[in-house]
């Protein structure tokens, strides 16, 4: 029981929405690849926290298409078991496109101590 109340409600992603990866606490600087057919429908970018016991900020979530970053968001949010998710709204620039690739870079300030966190980032898409 005491496991159960540690454990953050589980959030409910949508069908079409797209998982990007997993990210944990130890983590600093993580970098994934996007594929060029979601770049243009990014309507935000959702850190979900699924396990661990400790505080986690994310800050400077930026999209990168043909190696230039084309948006950033330097707001911190803050994530752990009592709000277990964060969303960063995504304004893209018209015409945007990524013939080169595409990626999503984060910066995760965690606790490095054995109070490990992690948890996965959804892409959320127009519909």
């Amino acid at each position: 029981m005491a496991q159960a109340m540690e454990r953050p409600a589980p959030v409910v992603i949508k069908e079409d929405d797209v998982i990007v990866g997993d990210w944990s606490s130890k983590d600093e600087s993580i970098e994934w690849p996007i594929k060029r057919a979601h770049l243009p429908k990014i309507e935000e970018i959702k850190f979900i926290y699924s396990n661990g016991t400790s505080q986690v900020s994310i800050k400077d979530v930026m999209l990168i298409a043909d190696g230039k970053s084309i948006t950033k968001s330097s707001e911190v949010k803050f994530i752990d078991s009592q709000n277990a998710a964060v969303s960063f709204p995504i304004k893209l620039p018209n015409g945007v496109r990524a013939n080169n690739g595409a990626s999503l870079k984060v910066t995760i300030d965690g606790d490095e101590s054995d109070r490990k966190a992690k948890g996965r980032v959804v892409l959320i898409l127009k519909d």
